[in-house]
């Protein structure tokens, strides 16, 4: 369905979390674009940063086209520093909300994503509110939920459900997240969970064995050796530093393994210190950021995947038939069956990991049979996600052609 729009309108406002520019940026540009289309080519997209502020920029908004005329990013623009004071930037925030709600009914927004439930989203919901737009929630992988029973938590928790109930439909990361969070508050036939499949690149989807998986950069690989692999970014919440605790005490009872750490983060100098600290020396190799190809290579050569936390980068691991040892929280314990395509242990307790990880590097057949099983979870996972894909963009352009069916009787 291609919709006829007047060149100085757009169809989306994403209204997104604290993501600054440089870090969308930093991003693959790919994914920063369908994240925010769900892969429709034909709409134009107002991606807006209510809470990201930047300190450099005149005036309350900072917009760049980064990509072409279909992408445009605004940024709030903090020139006096009142961002370092929570009062002084929640005004800053509302300032910038006024002008952003005069920008959007000027481009004629069709329909508003809010990409989490924090002061970002209620940002967008009371932009839809006095637009008098549609608007949709995306669930940002991880969800907070306010279990805490004091009177300011309780009413911030009833404003989240308001928001849900009356959105048009909610998009999830994961399966879990309609069991434990929206089975009370919304219709399921409103609820999409399209997974992390969608962002994978193709080449992962290819045969382990395929000679379309190459590298663009150089690799030192010693086949004689043993790798074990983490793709993950450098960040506290992704617990790399137990992988860390897990391979020390598994490279004392294992010769000829070493550790790729793939990904990057503030935290890699203070993880590369502690590799040293460990006494791993040149059993660990830190990667950082490597392209998708180099990583389509790489993952099918390693023998094994510790995963303590992980999105997208637990799906290539499955496609390229890797072993894994994942613990059983967020949606792993989800995607993961222990014994069946993986090893499950728990977030707590280190020992199991190490046990399963030495499992695995000793027991090459088992290994292989836990791959291939991962790799045919990871498939069947897709063809479910990419339904749910389009289902959420027929939901977004129906929306859209409401918003062009009025337009049409009004003129």
């Amino acid at each position: 369905m291609k919709l006829y729009r007047n060149s100085n309108n757009y169809d989306i406002a994403f209204i997104d979390s604290s993501y600054t520019f440089e870090a969308i940026w930093a991003k693959d540009l790919k994914q920063v674009i369908d994240s925010r289309t769900f892969g429709i080519d034909s709409v134009k997209v107002l991606s807006i940063h209510p809470t990201a502020f930047r300190s450099a920029e005149q005036g309350i908004i900072r917009s760049v086209n980064k990509v072409n005329s279909r992408f445009v990013f605004l940024q709030c623009a903090d020139v006096f520093g009142l961002g370092k004071n929570r009062f002084m930037g929640l005004l800053l925030i509302i300032f910038f909300w006024f002008r952003v709600c005069k920008l959007c009914k000027n481009r004629n927004i069709g329909v508003i994503q809010l990409s989490d439930l924090s002061i970002a989203g209620f940002f967008g919901f009371a932009l839809a509110r006095i637009l008098n737009k549609p608007y949709f929630v995306r669930l940002p992988v991880k969800y907070v939920v306010m279990r805490q029973k004091n009177f300011l938590l309780s009413v911030l928790s009833w404003c989240r459900r308001y928001i849900m109930r009356n959105s048009e439909f909610i998009v999830t990361p994961n399966k879990i997240y309609v069991k434990q969070f929206l089975e009370d508050i919304v219709r399921n036939d409103s609820v999409f969970d399209i997974g992390y499949f969608n962002y994978v690149d193709k080449r992962h989807f290819l045969e382990p064995e395929s000679p379309s998986r190459e590298p663009s950069v150089f690799i030192d690989f010693d086949l004689s050796l043993k790798y074990v692999v983490c793709v993950s970014r450098l960040e506290p919440v992704k617990r790399v530093a137990d992988v860390l605790l897990i391979f020390e005490r598994i490279s004392k009872q294992l010769e000829d393994i070493r550790l790729l750490i793939v990904g990057d983060g503030y935290l890699r100098s203070e993880l590369e210190s502690k590799s040293v600290r460990l006494g791993l020396g040149r059993k660990v190799e830190f990667l950082g950021e490597v392209d998708q190809g180099t990583l389509s290579w790489l993952l099918p050569r390693c023998s094994l995947c510790v995963s303590p936390i992980t999105g997208r980068s637990l799906i290539e691991v499955m496609l390229a038939e890797c072993a894994i040892v994942a613990f059983d929280c967020d949606w792993q314990a989800e995607i993961i069956s222990d014994n069946h395509n993986g090893r499950l242990v728990s977030s707590e307790n280190l020992d199991e990991a190490v046990t399963a990880s030495i499992e695995l590097l000793t027991h090459s057949k088992v290994s292989t049979v836990l791959g291939k099983n991962a790799r045919k979870t990871a498939l069947d996972r897709a063809d479910e996600c990419s339904e749910q894909m389009d289902r959420v963009s027929n939901a977004i352009l129906t929306l859209l052609k409401a918003k062009r069916d009025n337009v049409r009787n009004i003129t």
